[in-house]
């Protein structure tokens, strides 16, 4: 009997026959078979159907028409007639900026219409055509793009010259650098020279109209220049260089009286500076830089403190003098002098320089109860305190003594012209049918704060020639609010002004009575307010440096009239002299 192995051990299965029911089955995958062939078979003819449409379409699309999606230098056409698209290209490279470089320094980046350049894209478009062979490939209508000419046609016109002479040549240009010196890190250190340039006329239109330029790029156009050498060149600032670093090595001997006071180095190149002269640079020592080691380091050793000046007045009459011996001080300008001319070699040592200070002085003023003294005090004053004064004092009580200094010259009034202008207002009110109800509220506004819109309103109304002519028509021929850069007026206008009111001259008295309310209540109490225990009537202004009161003062010794008018001053000097003057007013 023949052995059979285990059917696990056999080397492939026994093949046997189908089922009726498999073969069945396998029938039945016949159909969807067919319908996958017949779907393919429909997109096949479908894509066969759209591109014969898209070639029809590309076939009759007019010749004259850039396709849908057409661009050209980054501008799209899309759509467009070749007319139009032209057009269209032109405007843009119009607008196109064309950087003009000279010696890589920009010189100016005026577009094409600046230029005044025509531009016309009438070439180049002609070969933006869509041609044949493409319109037959299908699909080629959404990616074919025109191969045209790199740049347009370019014409430069007389107005393009014109622009070259006007706007171009007078910048075509750059100055020469000169070399220079200058301090780093306690070193002398070269600024180096830098040559200059210059355009020919003839070269900068032959490289504007060779421009061809790329809307997709920045166009620059390169403009030969003429180079311009600099006077003071880097070798010769090198040398100077050397000399002084030499020569100043590990410091400067300075004879200072009978002995030698070594400068340091690191402190005298500071103080070094090079500026040019007649195409030389020259170095010397700064006085004002010197001027801090100086002081601090050599003017002790030859000091010597001024001595006192006594002398004593009467008014304006010197009664007696004592002499002060003078002093000395060391001479900073000159003793850098002297360093420079080391420097340059041209002294072999230098040597510090001394001057002469005066005494100083001490006055013991004394002043008489007259007008001479009154009139000595404030000249003294206006003297003696920083600024411009005019002062003009009346007294109205008393022994009626008048006084002043630089009283008729004229100032730049600042809001002191209220005044005036508030006679004015008065004076209509009074004349002109003008009504007090109606005015009342601006004409206390304008002279107790010192309102400037209701003042500049009056001023509209009545007219700036009319203020003045009312003002000089009451005596005050040196006030003006015509001429440029006023109004002006002085001190002893405004003074005459407030007397004037005090005495109800040229006022009714209800309007003398509302102005000095009015005066009284001013809210600026710094300058003459500030002076006295008296009441005050006044009237101030202030401008920029300018400082000015006029008053009416009910004093205790009677009452009197002060006008001061300042320029550099402060309101604690006004205040300080009307201490003074109520001071004299008080002696015997």
């Amino acid at each position: 009997m023949m052995y059979t192995p285990p059917r696990a051990q056999r080397p492939y299965p026994r093949r046997r026959k189908a089922t009726i029911a498999e073969k069945l089955r396998f029938a039945d995958w016949r159909v969807p078979v067919l319908r996958i062939r017949w779907t393919r078979r429909k997109t096949y003819i479908t894509i066969g159907i759209i591109l014969g449409l898209n070639v029809l379409f590309q076939l009759v699309y007019p010749s004259d028409r850039l396709l849908p999606n057409a661009r050209i230098d980054g501008v799209s056409l899309g759509w467009q007639t070749l007319p139009e698209a032209t057009e269209t290209l032109n405007q843009a490279y119009q607008g196109h900026s064309v950087k003009l470089v000279g010696d890589g320094t920009t010189i100016a980046s005026p577009t094409i219409e600046q230029l005044a350049i025509t531009v016309d894209n009438t070439d180049r478009l002609a070969h933006a055509q869509y041609p044949l062979l493409w319109r037959i490939m299908p699909l080629s209508s959404l990616w074919w793009q025109p191969d045209v000419p790199s740049s347009p046609k370019l014409t430069t016109t007389t107005r393009t010259e014109q622009y070259i002479t006007q706007t171009i040549m007078p910048v075509c240009k750059r100055a020469p650098v000169d070399a220079s010196l200058k301090v780093e890190h306690g070193k002398l250190v070269v600024n180096q020279a830098r040559r200059g340039g210059e355009c020919e006329r003839g070269a900068v239109s032959h490289s504007i109209g060779a421009i061809s330029p790329r809307l997709m790029q920045g166009t620059t156009v390169e403009i030969p220049m003429r180079g311009i050498a600099p006077a003071i060149t880097t070798d010769a600032a090198n040398a100077l260089e050397q000399k002084i670093t030499k020569v100043i090595g590990k410091g400067v001997a300075l004879k200072v009286n009978d002995e030698t006071v070594t400068l340091p180095a690191n402190e005298v190149i500071q103080w070094v500076i090079a500026q040019p002269k007649d195409k030389i640079l020259v170095a010397s020592i700064s006085a004002s830089q010197a001027s801090g080691y100086l002081t601090k380091h050599v003017t002790p050793k030859v000091n010597i403190d001024p001595g006192t000046t006594k002398v004593a007045t009467y008014d304006l009459t010197e009664t007696s003098r004592t002499d002060g011996k003078p002093g000395r001080t060391l001479d900073i300008d000159a003793t850098a002098q002297q360093l420079s001319e080391f420097i340059n070699q041209t002294r072999p040592q230098p040597a510090a320089v001394t001057k002469t200070v005066p005494a100083k002085v001490e006055y013991d003023r004394n002043y008489s109860s007259t007008e001479d003294g009154l009139n000595a005090l404030l000249k003294h004053y206006a003297e003696d305190h920083p600024g411009t004064y005019g002062i003009s004092f009346l007294e109205i009580d008393g022994k009626k003594r008048n006084a002043s200094y630089n009283g008729n010259k004229q100032f730049v009034t600042a809001s002191t012209y209220k005044l005036f202008v508030g006679y004015s207002v008065l004076r209509r009110e009074q004349l002109a049918g003008w009504r007090w109800e109606d005015n009342q509220v601006c004409f206390n506004k304008m002279i107790s704060q010192s309102d400037n819109p209701c003042a500049e309103n009056y001023l509209k109304v009545i007219g700036y020639d009319v203020v003045t002519k009312d003002a000089n028509d009451i005596g005050f021929k040196d006030t003006t609010f015509a001429k440029s850069g006023g109004p002006y007026t002085t001190a002893n206008d405004l003074a005459r002004f407030m007397a004037m009111l005090d005495a109800g001259q040229n006022f009714s008295s209800a309007n003398r009575d509302r102005f000095l309310s009015a005066l009284k209540a001013n809210v600026y109490r710094k300058g003459i307010p500030a002076g006295t225990n008296g009441t005050v009537a006044d009237k101030v202004g202030f401008l920029n440096g300018l400082l000015h009161d006029a008053a009416i003062v009910y004093g205790s010794n009677g009452k009197y009239v002060l006008a001061i008018m300042t320029d550099g001053s402060s309101w604690n000097n006004i205040a300080e002299l009307t201490k003074r003057i109520e001071q004299f007013r008080s002696q015997p």
